[in-house]
């Protein structure tokens, strides 16, 4: 199996589902394809850091 998404039109789609196609012909020349739904989400991720705490020290033992 080889192919590739077109970026421009994958560009285009805003956030939000997505329907991708996948098309195949076998070599008799019959033709088939399968669908999935995706979820395209462009936006950052938020990370909180809740340990260790600002100036907290980790792995180091104070004797």
């Amino acid at each position: 199996m080889i192919g590739q998404l077109n970026q421009s039109a994958w560009d285009l789609h805003t956030d939000g589902n997505i329907r991708l196609r996948f098309y195949a012909r076998n070599s008799f020349g019959n033709n088939s394809f399968t669908e999935v739904r995706i979820e395209k989400d462009t936006s950052a991720p938020v990370i909180t850091i809740q340990s260790p705490t600002t100036n907290q020290l980790c792995g180091i033992e104070l004797h």
